[in-house]
């Protein structure tokens, strides 16, 4: 009997930018450590190069550091979007969440602080960036559109100092590929047909997301009660 196939080949993987080189030793420091502000931020390869339209999402600027020298990302913020995320929960009417900046810093990220774009040039060696070419590009940013990928969605300019840095990776939470499933949650084989019996939802089905993020949580409601309304009706016609 044929078995489940799988969807789109380099679909990519849902996840955020975590601080390089800090081990989550633990499941629920993942949250803690995630940069989630990056949206409102810059990032720079090894090479100096900005490579993504950061406004888009989080989410996505976390597939394409995956994609760069090392797998590595400098992440810039100003004071203007430190102090947001500090005083602003992250689910409206919610708890404020940890000072994010701050405890990548305690656990030894890492991070640094410039009081002027200048002090950019002297990026610790070690780290592997152009500094020079950073600090170049965030003198634009001050001011206009930063070098690299058009912001559609936040172009104000990083001009409130001091700035803050955190040198990320990504971290993956569930990949977008998974078994093919049909609108019921029947797992499909590779004439298309369901497999007897198989059935998946959320993160284990694939082809709801490609090269971009909208909801794991609402795509595993959806199609959980699919397959549990698809195992109904199949066992009362087996019972019938």
């Amino acid at each position: 009997m044929p078995g489940g196939v799988f969807g789109v080949d380099g679909a990519g993987f849902y996840g955020h930018l975590v601080p390089y080189g800090v081990d989550l030793v633990d499941p629920s420091q993942f949250v803690s450590l995630s940069q989630f502000y990056s949206q409102e931020g810059l990032l720079f390869n090894l090479r100096g190069e900005r490579f993504v339209d950061e406004s888009v999402s989080d989410a996505v600027s976390t597939m394409a550091v995956l994609e760069q020298p090392e797998a590595r990302a400098l992440l810039v913020i100003d004071q203007r979007v430190r102090d947001w995320w500090r005083d602003t929960p992250l689910v409206p009417g919610g708890a404020l969440g940890p000072e994010r900046f701050e405890l990548a810093s305690r656990r030894g990220a890492r991070c640094a602080v410039a009081n002027d774009v200048d002090e950019f040039a002297d990026l610790p060696e070690e780290w592997g960036y152009d500094a020079p070419t950073i600090r170049d590009a965030l003198r634009a940013a001050s001011t206009a559109e930063p070098p690299g990928p058009r912001r559609r969605y936040d172009d104000r300019p990083l001009a409130d100092p001091p700035y803050y840095v955190v040198d990320v990776c990504p971290a993956i939470t569930f990949t977008f590929g998974g078994l093919v499933t049909d609108a019921d949650a029947r797992v499909l084989d590779s004439r298309g047909m369901p497999v007897p019996g198989l059935l998946a939802a959320g993160a284990d089905a694939g082809g709801t997301f490609v090269r971009d993020y909208a909801g794991g949580l609402a795509n595993a409601l959806v199609f959980g009660l699919a397959a549990a309304a698809a195992t109904a009706r199949e066992t009362r016609t087996a019972t019938a």
